[in-house]
């Protein structure tokens, strides 16, 4: 008899001060060392050097549990792009929807849907929160915002929430 596996989806709205056409170009494997201070990856394939379909990388992060291959699955420029994660214990689909506010801005949907492939991966599936979901995404949308209004990285978190406070 054949059982789902473990799946546990997330969704987040990112509130970004620029539109589609400036925020796109940065979901990027390459121009995220632009604004993640702490983005590290390894780029096995992209014609262009930049995100684009087909385009192939890896990262290998504490929090990820092991090295993660991404795949750019879909990619509509200034509009969505999709990533189909794996780790070999779980797959994760990766999309960001970017919808245009006009004046407001550009919200950035971001939707991951994670799967197991294994025993493993059910258990670190079970252990995922939407509170540590939400922070991370709150996290990249206040790096991202602070590269689309300074054209610099963040140094850190407490600079962000010291810029809120003025």
């Amino acid at each position: 008899m054949r059982k789902n596996a473990i799946r546990k989806c997330f969704r987040y709205v990112q509130k970004l001060s620029a539109p589609p056409d400036k925020v796109f170009p940065l979901l990027c494997p390459t121009r995220e060392y632009e604004w993640i201070g702490l983005w590290s990856c390894d780029l096995i394939y992209s014609d262009s050097g930049f995100a684009e379909p087909g385009c192939i990388f890896r990262t290998d992060f504490m929090s990820d549990h092991g090295p993660l291959v991404w795949v750019i699955s879909s990619y509509e420029k200034n509009e969505a792009i999709g990533f189909t994660r794996t780790s070999g214990d779980y797959v994760i689909l990766h999309t960001i929807t970017l919808i245009d506010g006009g004046d407001e801005g550009t919200d950035a949907v971001v939707d991951m849907i994670y799967t197991a492939l294994t025993e493993k991966g059910g258990d670190f599936i079970t252990s995922l929160t939407p509170e540590a979901f939400e922070e991370e995404q709150s996290t990249l949308e206040r790096l991202l915002n602070h590269y689309l209004l300074h054209g610099s990285m963040l140094r850190s978190i407490e600079d962000s929430e010291m810029e809120c406070e003025d």
